[in-house]
This record gives structure tokens, C-alpha cells and sequence, in this order.
């Protein structure tokens, strides 16, 4: 069974939180290295709001995805009662063996157990396989609210707790 971890990230090296974020955005192309740079420093990671993680068997960081507050300089759209997901990311050697999945649901609890009413979250239009999963555990598209951001079109999604 998969454990995931709950905390603002004091249990993840920088070198590793840094290294699933880059080779999940910048190795799957979805940003460039010179934004990931900047998006992916440890102290904005953590400072965004709560990580949730996941370990292989070898104690390796497999997975991991943050809930972000109304609160958070972070937030983009949340608003009382609505928090966001943002960054979820598995390490491709672990991909396919469901982590996306718990990490999602464990999110979906955590937001739930917090009392927020709605998650929100949004994703790049090339992000096939985050699209499946998000319509597996329940978000609907929101497509009136989709954006585009740096020359990339983002797909926005929600789901009721």
C-alpha cells in the first residue's frame, strides 16, 4: 500500500523536490527549463500551501502534488471555500502504477477533511494523460474558464467535495 505524506514539504530535499519537478514539466515539455528554474525554487514550492508526497520502495520521491489555499500568495482562483491542486507530478520510472491516482485522491480527502467545498485545478491543453485521470476522479471541465498563459492553453477543471 502507498503512504502518502502530508506536510509543507520539510520532509523532501530540495535537490529532490526539484528534480521530480523538472523531469516531470520540463523533461515532458509542458514548461522550459528557464521557467521551471523559477517556478520550481524549494521555498516557493513550499510556500505555496500544503505538499502531499509519495516514496518508492526505496525510499525514492515517486510522486507528488500541493494543495494550495484561498489564502496562498499562490493561489490563482480559489476562493472561500475552494482550494486549489497545483504541480502534480509523478517520476516517469513510477508512472503507471496508480500514484497519480492516489496522489489525486489523497488530495481529494485532504480537501474535504480541511472543509473546503470545491477543488480547482487546470492543465495544460497537450496533457492527455492528467485529463484522464481528472475525469476518472470526478472533475468536470470548465472550458468558460480556461485561459491561456505563456503561449500555452490551459484547460480548467473543478470538482465538488
Amino acid at each position: 500500500m502507498t503512504t502518502v505524506r502530508f506536510d509543507a514539504g520539510a520532509g523532501l530535499a530540495d535537490a529532490e523536490l526539484v528534480e521530480l519537478l523538472t523531469q516531470a514539466f520540463v523533461g515532458g515539455g509542458f514548461t522550459t527549463a528557464e521557467i521551471g528554474s523559477r517556478m520550481f525554487e524549494p521555498a516557493l514550492v513550499r510556500a505555496r500551501g500544503e505538499l502531499l508526497y509519495v516514496r518508492d520502495a526505496e525510499a525514492r520521491l515517486a510522486g507528488m502534488v500541493c494543495l494550495v489555499p484561498p489564502s496562498s500568495p499562490a493561489r490563482r482562483f480559489a476562493l472561500a471555500g475552494e482550494v486549489e491542486m497545483h504541480l502534480l507530478a509523478v517520476r516517469a520510472d513510477a508512472r503507471g502504477a496508480g500514484l497519480g491516482r492516489t496522489l489525486v485522491l489523497a488530495a481529494l480527502d485532504r480537501a474535504r477533511e480541511q472543509r473546503y467545498e470545491r477543488l480547482l485545478l487546470w492543465t495544460q491543453a497537450t496533457m492527455f494523460a492528467a485529463h484522464a485521470l481528472y475525469a476518472a476522479t470526478g472533475f468536470e471541465r470548465r472550458p468558460e474558464r480556461d485561459f491561456t498563459r505563456d503561449g500555452k492553453n490551459f484547460l480548467f477543471l473543478d470538482r465538488a467535495l
